[in-house]
């Protein structure tokens, strides 16, 4: 008989999402979190990420000479999205991300460059939070962070162990998560009477999703940047399982990068 574990909040993925949510939970009040990451280190894509976007941040204030407010930016936003997407999510997630920054900062993270997305400079404004100094990556820096302050507030991290199905209870209601760990083959489960929270990034690897919810989208040939081996949309699949509706995705950009011959970058947004 496999085991179960009792838990007050679970993650699943610990990329920059997943390192957040947890720290967050514990902050919060949680006392055992575990993270479940199927990769061998935790920080996954976030790791490679040059900076992060954020509107009214401290850091925006005291490094950029342009004002650019959040109503500017959920406008902006939802135009070149020609209003397709989820207005109060996108709406969430930009009113949100000044205070994001700040709370990278207050945790130790110093932002000290604020731009135009590169290669966008005349039609983007100064949103681009990085860390340039000594040419360290700025996804390295984060994911460095948070991870030391995953293991002062004693969260459990359990790597190599990919989360498999949702677990409900008779109300329907998501109660835990059923996993196996990936070197000995273990199965077991994770209750979690706090909740589960799924932060597995993206899906640009399983070509079956990126079919579907890209469908107004030629991408056969178009190499996309953040098509790592392990970016499956698990977390998408969890939830779909269990009666979680998707929405679409937005694309911001694509187009040619700095990244290598024929590669390019789609940058998107997955409303759901």
């Amino acid at each position: 008989m496999s085991k179960t574990i009792y838990v007050d909040v679970a993650v699943v993925g610990g990329a920059g999402g997943g390192l957040a949510a947890a720290i967050g939970a514990r902050e919060a009040g949680a006392e055992k979190v575990v993270i479940l990451e199927k990769q061998k280190m935790l920080g996954g894509t976030t790791m490679v990420s040059t900076g992060i976007f954020g509107v009214g941040s401290r850091a925006q204030k005291r490094l950029s000479a342009k004002e650019f407010t959040a109503d500017e930016a959920f406008l902006d936003f939802m135009k070149v999205n020609n209003w397709q997407v989820d207005a109060k999510l996108v709406r969430d997630y930009i009113n949100a991300s000044g205070e994001n920054i700040d709370w990278m900062e207050d945790m130790g993270v110093h932002f000290d460059c604020v731009t135009p997305c590169y290669g966008l400079e005349d039609r983007t404004w100064p949103t681009f939070h990085g860390v340039i100094r000594k040419r360290q990556r700025t996804g390295t820096v984060l994911v460095r962070t948070m991870r030391q302050r995953v293991a002062n507030l004693g969260v459990d991290v359990r790597l190599q162990t990919k989360a498999e199905h949702l677990v409900t209870n008779d109300a329907g209601e998501v109660a835990g998560v059923t996993c196996t760990d990936l070197v000995t083959g273990e199965e077991y489960t994770v209750m979690a009477k706090g909740g589960v929270i799924l932060a597995t990034g993206t899906f640009t690897n399983n070509k079956e999703m990126m079919k579907r919810f890209c469908p107004q989208d030629d991408l056969e040939n178009i190499k996309i940047m953040g098509a790592f081996p392990h970016c499956t949309g698990d977390g998408i699949a969890m939830g779909e399982e269990v009666g979680a509706v998707t929405g679409t995705i937005g694309h911001l950009w694509i187009g040619p990068h700095n990244h290598g011959a024929n590669c390019s970058e789609i940058t998107c947004f997955l409303t759901r």
